[in-house]
């Protein structure tokens, strides 16, 4: 992933991929000075780095385990008449403006 390194914890999916340029801080860069064998003598700072910003999520815990009940229930239900049903999805509206 462009801009960090191979050993950063990176979001690559969902949520963190939608707002990665919200979560994405910026690394400090430094500069270091070594001797002749490589021993680092002093460090300079060329630019001060930044943390990402914080994304904060809400989930209705009671609305989810009813909505998770009905998913199972159904399922269940549809099973033998549709053995590949395996699976169901919920998108969520408010009905006054279309939000999700």
């Amino acid at each position: 992933v462009r801009g960090y390194n191979r050993n950063d914890r990176v979001g690559k999916s969902y949520i963190e991929q939608r707002y990665e340029d919200v979560l994405h801080g910026t690394k400090e860069e430094v500069k270091n000075i070594t001797d002749k064998s490589g021993n680092i003598i002093n460090t300079e700072i060329i630019s001060k780095g930044k943390s990402g910003n914080s994304l904060t999520l809400t989930i209705d815990m009671e609305l989810q385990k009813k909505v998770e009940e009905s998913i199972e229930k159904n399922l269940r239900a549809f099973k033998s008449s549709e053995p590949l049903l395996d699976r169901a999805f919920v998108v969520m509206t408010n009905p006054n403006n279309g939000q999700i």
